[in-house]
Parts: C-alpha cells; sequence; structure tokens
C-alpha cells in the first residue's frame, strides 16, 4: 500500500517536471484520489447459513470443488440415534442412503437446509 503511494509520488514528481503533463496533473490526482477511495471501504458481509451454495461448501471443507468426501458409516449412524435430528431428517437421511448408498458431506448438510426434506 505504501509502495503504491511511492510510486504515485514519483511519477507525480515527473509530471510536474513534464511540458506536456503539467496542465493535466490536477485531473490525474483528483482521479488517483477518487479511484483510491474504494481501498478505503471496509468490506464485512454478513453471510447467512441459506447462502452457503454446494461450491462454497465444497471449498470451504475440503479444499477444493472436485473433492468428494464420503460421510462414514458409523457418522450416518448416529445421526440416525440422535435426539437433536427431527424423525422428518432421519426418514430424508435413510432415503438418501438407500438411494445413493455412499452419502458425501454435502449431502447430509443438505438435510439442514429448509425445505430440504421433500
Amino acid at each position: 500500500f505504501v509502495a503504491m503511494y511511492a510510486a504515485f509520488l514519483a511519477t507525480l514528481v515527473v509530471m510536474l517536471r513534464s511540458e506536456t503533463l503539467v496542465d493535466s496533473v490536477w485531473l490525474l490526482v483528483v482521479l488517483f484520489i477518487l479511484f483510491n477511495a474504494f481501498f478505503f471501504f471496509d468490506v464485512y458481509p454478513r453471510y447467512r447459513y441459506e447462502d452457503i451454495d454446494v461450491l462454497d461448501f465444497r471449498v470451504c471443507y475440503n479444499g477444493e470443488w472436485y473433492n468428494t468426501r464420503f460421510v462414514p458409516r458409523q457418522l450416518i449412524e448416529r445421526i440416525l440415534q440422535s435426539p437433536d435430528v427431527d424423525s422428518e431428517q432421519k426418514a430424508q437421511l435413510k432415503k438418501m442412503v438407500a438411494t445413493k448408498g455412499e452419502l458425501s458431506f454435502y449431502d447430509v448438510f443438505t438435510l439442514t437446509r429448509a425445505g430440504a426434506a421433500q
């Protein structure tokens, strides 16, 4: 960030000493200040659970979108025996296991999304 301003000052000195660029220096300085104003905005996005997409989840959990990690059978059994999981979600999980055989972590993740159980 500091290097950018140092380079700008060096360029400004060259422009002020140049006969052809000295007239447009004020415009270029104003443009520089306006364009740099965007760097001072504080980007603080607020994400909701519903905003997570399949690609976002895979990149976050696995590190790459093309990796698919399958859920261990023991974890599926623990989910099915957990009192914290709704019976509707358990039924959907059993249906997914019967249909697909192996489930990825994203498959289990989709059970928690609103309206996932159909």
